[in-house]
């Protein structure tokens, strides 16, 4: 870098202080554009983490207390051995809509505003309305005696999160959306009378699309002036990744109680996508004094970045007992194997920042095209959950569940685009019978998180050496008061066809 040139640009920048347009700026007006790629995808990388934990509107009815019980075609997602409750042809089809409030007031700094006055900032909620998820599949016994044979769509629900866009969390998030999905068939075996065994076989979906600010401002600059922000968007997909579960269920013919467990391996999403800079609004590219703009074209594109992304191990296990055959009460145990995600890597980058001709610094068009290393520092995770499920005549059941969650995002890390923690939750709904073969399911859930008061986050800005163009951390923008809720609200049908098969007790007594 041409030190002789910077001396010059730092003197026209001292103007362009002067004028009124900038109240503090550093040294250059250079900034590394590894910068922007990298505060970008730490909070992709992040957002790829996180969903809630239950699928199915009979499941979460009961707390998703349902490893050992279920008896639709959510068993594919929970434990698929729990198929073998289903003992003629059903056809399933529901959705869910899900919603998580969120409210955070971030920490004001006083006297760090422009100006030297106190840099206060409005709380934000999440604006995004609630969304809708579908889960639908088919099941029957293709003529066996033990076993069920189903096909599916299930989908772990994770909400919409969508923010002020010139709100104080501008830094970390302004709009994400993430969906995953598996479809394929499952299979569950009576092995004796007392043991059966279930897998599942699914073809994985994955995409996540993130939008966010970034300031182009340094480390220790403590403004937050919108003329140096740029706007990002990343768009990632992984249209075919293989995954599968598997479980087993033990229960005597007469069906008095039940133990069970299951087990999903790690899955991992290899992304491809798209990554956008738009330097529209920014006062590299807006000014009009000649020696400060740098920006040629105000829309910087890469078509092809690469990031792995892998979901974590979970086990599941639940024990049920049945009082008397209209009374069903389970209590399960779910752990999921967060800590494995330790570090993410973007790979094959190749943006080009086009600048002036005449630029003074830089004097070349900016290539970002280096591998980049993500932090993530997840942590294990378990929740306990208890439901239970009646039947008050022949026309309806009902369900009503409860859960304690632990975090798999540890505190520090927190940010509005990554909303975990500590929860309870409870679940209600039914079932109604309205003919022999048409059941009408309803339910609803909600999740309570602790309030948080954050005054250790590690979550900053990222910023850069104006000179050395070296990536280093920013401001702390995730200190602050953060609070939090999930709404779920679902409804669906079950369609029975075919004849019954004989149950495992009359089997037994042959």
């Amino acid at each position: 870098m041409n030190l002789n040139r910077l001396t010059t640009l730092d003197a026209n920048i001292a103007n362009f202080q002067s004028s009124g347009n900038c109240t503090q700026i550093t040294e250059t007006g250079y900034y590394s554009p590894m910068l922007f790629l990298y505060s970008l995808l730490i909070s992709g990388a992040d957002a790829a983490g996180f969903y809630f934990s239950d699928v199915g509107v009979r499941s979460f009815a009961r707390g998703g207390a349902v490893v050992a019980g279920s008896d639709d075609l959510s068993a594919m997602y929970y434990n698929p051995a729990a198929l073998i409750n289903i003992d003629q042809g059903q056809i399933m089809v529901e959705g869910a809509a899900i919603r998580q409030n969120v409210w955070f007031d971030r920490l004001d700094y006083p006297g760090e505003a422009p100006g030297g006055e106190d840099l206060i900032t409005e709380p934000i909620t999440n604006e995004a309305p609630p969304f809708v998820i579908p889960h639908f599949g088919v099941a029957h016994p293709l003529g066996t005696q033990n076993s069920t044979f189903a096909f599916g769509l299930t989908t772990p629900y994770a909400p919409d999160l969508s923010y002020p866009p010139e709100g104080a969390q501008r830094y970390s998030l302004i709009d994400i959306s993430l969906i995953q999905t598996a479809v394929g068939p499952s299979v569950a075996h009576r092995i004796t009378p007392w043991l059966t065994l279930g897998a599942s076989a699914y073809w994985s979906l994955l995409w996540v699309e993130q939008d966010l600010k970034l300031s182009l401002l340094p480390p220790g600059t403590p403004l937050e002036n919108p003329d140096y922000d740029v706007a990002f968007n990343a768009s990632l997909m992984d249209k075919a990744s293989f995954s599968y579960n598997a479980g087993f269920i033990i229960e005597p013919p007469n069906k008095t109680f039940a133990i069970a467990a299951a087990v999903t391996p790690s899955v991992t999403f290899s992304t491809t996508g798209t990554l956008t800079a738009d330097f529209t609004n920014n006062v590299y590219y807006t000014t009009e004094n000649a020696l400060l703009r740098v920006i040629e074209t105000p829309v910087a594109v890469d078509n092809d970045i690469k990031l792995e992304v892998s979901m974590p191990t979970v086990f599941r296990s639940g024990v049920l007992v049945r009082p008397k055959p209209t009374l069903e009460i389970e209590v399960d145990f779910i752990w999921e194997k967060w800590d494995s995600i330790d570090e993410l890597i973007i790979t094959d980058l190749d943006m080009t920042i086009e600048v002036l001709e005449d630029a003074i610094v830089p004097e070349e068009d900016i290539l970002l095209n280096e591998p980049v290393p993500l932090p993530a520092g997840f942590q294990n995770a378990y929740s306990i959950r208890a439901g239970v499920e009646s039947d008050v005549n022949d026309r309806l059941t009902l369900r009503l569940g409860g859960l304690y969650e632990t975090s798999a995002i540890p505190t520090k890390k927190l940010s509005v685009n990554l909303v975990d923690g500590t929860k309870f939750g409870y679940g209600v709904g039914g079932t109604w019978h309205s003919t022999e073969a048409l059941d009408i399911d309803f339910g609803l859930a909600q999740n309570f998180f602790k309030p948080m008061e954050i005054r250790d986050s590690e979550v900053t800005q990222v910023a850069v050496d104006p000179i050395e163009g070296s990536v280093g951390a920013g401001r702390v923008i995730g200190d602050g008061d953060l609070e939090s809720s999930l709404l779920l609200i679902g409804a669906g049908i079950n369609w029975h066809f075919g004849n019954p098969r004989a149950s495992a007790n009359e089997v037994s007594n042959l």
